[in-house]
């Protein structure tokens, strides 16, 4: 059954939004293009394209392969293509195929469901995370043909990588409660280094974008900084704040800042204070777990998505305080969240089998937005026997 509907959420501005069918689950995973005005959604075993139409409506090209859900997504960073990682244990490469068409070919060389998957920015390899407790490393060989190599080391699933911003290394996270830093050698290995200081299994982890630092966030109610000293060993620095499961840690693109969230429904930003110390600003609002946030791609303000079904856009001030207006329209769990990596464009992602792309614009210079235009893009199963 399909519905279209119109709404308004004040007296100048009017809210449309385009259905479209989507035959299995919630919206898992919401992803931009960074080249294009296009975004990924990703429910149960399918993915769809998503980009607008002449008439600035949202149309979406569905493209089917993976045989069970997919856990994990990301673009190539030319905009081009897109991978994709699932319980099934393949990864799929997805190219554009015109008309309106996507086609991908499958890579089984996992034994068990994948947890993550990222392209390296210079777009040559890239590498993915596996319940198996082993990450593969992908390349193109002499024939032009994507062969992956084994990076064995952990002993539990791994839930996260993140690539150094220039070099070929990569660090993963493990529910072993280690992080490990990969660096190929001359022989075409990947040799590894263990990083300990966790004391429960780690969530999620972020390189610097300029610097040997490395963020990680644990279920021990932590996040750490790894830094590589002079020596050139890497020490990790604890940082205490939050009173529950910390979900993820990420970097804003100026290296100055990090922002955290956790099950305690807060968010905190860190920021280093003139002896270097990491200090954090509480943001308070959201009233269940907060399970993501997004960084704006250059301004200091950043996007959370919560269990009580809002989204909340905070924005640095005068007073160094981190105030938040609410985004409400989704009616059950979020479960994840972009900025656009060039626009003001966000869209997210929920169980209500629905996704949101919002576009903002300033009003009379405030540190609040409103929205102009929310496109509702309803992600709705058939009913049985309708």
């Amino acid at each position: 059954m399909k519905k279209l509907i119109s709404t308004q959420s004040n007296q100048t501005t009017s809210y449309s939004w385009t259905p479209s069918v989507c035959k299995d689950g919630h919206v898992s995973i919401v992803q931009w293009n960074p080249k294009k005005e296009s975004f990924l959604s990703i429910s149960s075993s399918e993915c769809r394209v998503w980009k607008q139409s002449k008439q600035k409506q949202w149309e979406a090209t569905i493209c089917l392969g993976h045989t069970k859900k997919i856990t994990c997504a990301d673009w190539h960073p030319n905009g081009e293509i897109f991978i994709t990682g699932s319980i099934d244990t393949s990864c799929r490469i997805w190219k554009y195929n015109k008309p309106n068409q996507w086609i991908s070919t499958a890579y089984k060389d996992h034994f068990q469901s994948l947890n993550d998957i990222r392209w390296h920015s210079n777009g040559l390899m890239f590498v993915s995370a596996s319940e198996d407790n082993s990450c593969l490393v992908w390349k193109k060989d002499l024939k032009n043909k994507w062969t992956s190599q084994r990076c064995l080391g952990h002993s539990h699933r791994i839930t996260s990588v993140s690539w150094h911003p220039k070099q070929q290394t990569f660090v993963s996270a493990s529910f072993d409660k280690t992080c490990r830093i990969w660096k190929e050698n001359s022989a075409g290995k990947w040799n590894s280094i263990c990083l300990i200081g966790h004391s429960g299994f780690i969530n999620h982890v972020d390189w610097h974008p300029s610097k040997n630092m490395i963020l990680s966030s644990s279920f021990d109610k932590t996040c750490m900084i790894w830094e590589l000293g002079q020596d050139n060993e890497w020490v990790g620095t604890q940082k205490h704040g939050h009173n529950h499961w910390v979900y993820s840690a990420k970097w804003h693109s100026n290296g100055q800042l990090f922002v955290s969230c956790s099950y305690d429904t807060t968010c905190r930003v860190w920021s280093q204070n003139q002896k270097n110390h990491w200090t954090s600003e509480v943001c308070e609002g959201h009233t269940k777990s907060v399970d993501s946030v997004s960084w704006h791609p250059y301004k200091e303000q950043f996007i959370s998505i919560s269990q009580d079904n809002t989204c909340r856009i905070w924005k640095k001030n005068r007073l160094n305080k981190w105030p938040s207006i609410v985004l409400n329209g989704h009616s059950s769990d979020i479960t994840d969240v972009d900025w656009h990596s060039r626009k003001e464009l966000i869209v997210s992602g929920s169980y209500d089998k629905i996704c949101l792309v919002w576009t903002l614009k300033e009003k009379n210079q405030s540190i609040n937005r409103y929205f102009t235009k929310r496109y509702m893009l309803f992600l709705e199963t058939f009913i049985n026997n309708q």
